[in-house]
């Protein structure tokens, strides 16, 4: 079962999602109680309020009411981001009053902040647009650029025509090139395909996406998740006595979501990093298929969960009515694969729509000028919401001081002011 330092091959992960519904349920179940029975009861049980999530505290719950730590509080964990659905904050509250009904077990709720919210980190770091690797190799580029006061369009000149194995020879001459320059290998990596031992990675900035290098009117970062989130549930696990962090990760969710279940499979009990996935080895159609046939309530935004026919004779297929992810609402990850995401959620939440799409001169958070500029310069096909342009006095004057480069003290203060101004209710 081996591969390296894989304990699966990615075949073996595929060959778990050919297993019946009813299986990778019960499987996901038996880690459920075994990441409960060998922490003694000392698991934080992640929430968001997304449909995994849910299927993961339904599951995790029932499996404590079994156990016998049953007496004792089951502890669950929310992250808010404060760029979460409004609608969510009533789901949650309700969601865990039935988890303790249907199961009789006492439910013990942490919400986590950070200390500051999405607006004003967005504001500082950049927006989340396309993937974390596109916007976290983008920022480390214009990082190296501005330390060398060059521009992309500098290097271009030097930049190889194509990126295979065929045309080494272009990508070694460039990465020569741009070591002469000064550039650390992590840069000359996402630019030229070559690593520190001249040998070809795997990473690099596709070549569309770099007219952003030279736009100094757009930041992109994916840092918003490791602030909101990731950072303040740390240290609230490290204050509350290590407890197992339980999550609803899925292989099946994406590439590195894959790579890390190959690592570790579902629970992983030592090491630096010791989490729980019970869902890791079951795919999207389980979690419908729990959904439906546990009856477990969703977020409205999902809309139903309804059957959707047969794939094969007896294997029948779910599909929601509305939403088919929540995550954070405003995140622009993944776009590409939902061009129209911000035009729904327009008619969702329509004044935080209106926030996001207003110009950063006029106090919004600029996500107009991202779409257009990725649409015109990086071939994309972003669906951009016919919402006027509003204007936030007070994150508008914050704006205007940052680029007028006036230090101001109160600068910070003004954001927490507009940002109280800004509890979107729709």
């Amino acid at each position: 079962m081996s591969d390296g330092k894989y304990i699966y091959t990615e075949k073996e992960v595929r060959k778990m999602w050919e297993r019946s519904k009813p299986e990778q349920a019960q499987i996901a179940q038996a880690k459920c109680l075994e990441a409960i029975v060998r922490t003694k009861g000392g698991i934080a049980v992640s929430f968001s309020g997304g449909k995994d999530s849910a299927v993961l505290l339904y599951l995790m719950a029932e499996m404590w009411s079994i156990s016998s730590f049953k007496d004792k509080p089951l502890r669950v964990f929310f992250s808010n981001t404060t760029n979460e659905f409004v609608c969510a904050t009533k789901y949650r509250k309700e969601y865990l009053q039935f988890i303790e009904n249907k199961f009789q077990i006492k439910i013990e709720y942490y919400e986590i902040k950070a200390e500051d919210n999405y607006f004003n980190v967005v504001d500082t770091v950049g927006l989340p647009f396309v993937s974390k690797k596109v916007s976290r190799m983008v920022r480390d580029c214009k990082t190296t650029l501005k330390r060398l006061g060059l521009k992309y369009a500098d290097i271009e000149q030097y930049m190889p025509k194509h990126y295979t194995s065929n045309s080494y020879d272009e990508m070694l001459a460039a990465a020569e090139k741009l070591r002469e320059l000064g550039f650390n290998d992590t840069v000359i990596l996402n630019l030229t395909k070559i690593r520190a031992d001249n040998n070809i990675g795997r990473r690099f900035l596709p070549v569309k996406y770099r007219p952003i290098l030279d736009n100094e009117e757009i930041e992109l970062s994916e840092q918003c998740c490791g602030i909101l989130k990731k950072d303040p549930m740390k240290q609230a696990q490290k204050e509350l006595g290590g407890l197992l962090p339980v999550t609803g990760e899925m292989a099946a969710d994406s590439r590195d979501r894959m790579t890390a279940y190959r690592q570790t499979g579902c629970n992983m009990f030592d090491g630096d990093h010791p989490k729980s996935k019970p869902l890791g080895p079951t795919t999207e159609q389980t979690v419908l298929w729990l959904i439906y046939t546990e009856q477990i309530p969703i977020m409205p935004v999902y809309g139903e969960c309804v059957q959707n026919g047969y794939s094969c004779e007896g294997c029948e297929t779910y599909k929601l009515t509305g939403e088919q992810r929540t995550g954070c609402k405003l995140c622009g990850f993944g776009i590409m694969y939902d061009p129209d995401r911000f035009i729904r959620l327009e008619k969702i939440e329509p004044n935080v729509v209106k926030f996001a799409f207003t110009s950063k001169k006029n106090g919004g958070l600029g996500y107009r000028e991202v779409c257009q500029f990725l649409n015109e310069k990086c071939g994309m096909n972003i669906g951009i919401p016919d919402t006027e342009e509003g204007f936030y006095q007070k994150r508008a004057k914050a704006y205007a001081e940052r680029m007028g480069g006036i230090a101001s003290a109160s600068t910070k203060t003004q954001k927490a002011e507009a940002a109280e101004e800004l509890k979107f209710d729709d």
